[in-house]
């Protein structure tokens, strides 16, 4: 997981920012135990600007499904779920791409 938090550490948001520690927490919560739960609380998320963990994982998979779930707009009853999640190790390469080349010098 040490690779792992690196990565996450050097992820950016909107203005630039470093993650909060609750984005930074989601994170690590889906890559040590990835769930359709989880991966709706964290693929809206701005990881690298105006990109959102969802958009990098559709740019390392261009299979990957580009519709999420869908409810009633009424009752709010789930209709469909994700077709599928990233595994692990595709949000991390995902994430570790979109890092590449940003890296800060360690003072």
């Amino acid at each position: 997981m040490h690779m792992a938090d690196n990565i996450i550490d050097d992820l950016r948001g909107l203005q630039g920012d470093k993650l909060s520690p609750d984005a930074k927490r989601q994170l690590k919560s889906y890559l040590t135990a990835p769930s359709t739960r989880k991966w709706s609380d964290i693929n809206g998320l701005h990881v690298k600007g105006y990109r959102t963990a969802w958009q990098l994982v559709l740019e390392v998979d261009p299979t990957f499904p580009k519709t999420g779930p869908r409810h009633d707009i009424e009752t709010d009853r789930l209709l469909k779920d994700w077709e599928r999640i990233p595994s692990r190790e595709l949000l991390l390469e995902a994430l570790r791409k979109a890092t590449q080349g940003q890296r800060e010098p360690k003072v």
